[in-house]
């Protein structure tokens, strides 16, 4: 989902406000829907990663993300906030909560590892606000 504004649209090709200009792609002559053909994509995980990454009139490079199921792999986290909660723990806030675009909500907690100051606690599928609220 992308706030256009007055409103929250789904990020698909379909999407009011797309063009290579609203999402500052660079324009040339044989991508003018970049946004639409890669990004969109890429970014739903709609199609293959070494696929979009192959499309030659690409003016972004887009990252071909791993696939081991033992790797912790999230969605990308854009235009999303970075929440913190808690009190210290191990000099950092204790919580930390952000959504991806993969549907998911997460919930990370500060550990004493300097080299993975925090680790996943819980992910949850994220729903609508009136989903939460109205029974």
């Amino acid at each position: 989902m992308i706030n256009v504004g007055n409103k929250v649209e789904w990020f698909n090709d379909r999407l009011s406000v797309g063009s290579n200009a609203y999402f500052n792609i660079p324009s040339a002559s044989n991508n003018s829907n970049e946004w639409k053909t890669s990004l969109a994509p890429w970014l739903n995980r709609s199609a293959p990663d070494a696929a979009i990454a192959a499309i030659n009139t690409n003016q972004l490079s887009y990252r071909i993300r791993g696939t081991n199921p033992d790797e912790r792999n999230m969605g990308d986290v854009i235009g999303s906030d970075l929440i913190t909660l808690g009190g210290q723990k191990y000099n950092r806030q204790q919580y930390m909560v952000t959504a991806a675009n993969d549907g998911m909500v997460y919930l990370f907690e500060s550990s004493s590892d300097s080299n993975h100051p925090y680790d996943l606690k819980l992910k949850l599928p994220a729903c609508r606000y009136g989903t939460l609220f109205n029974s």
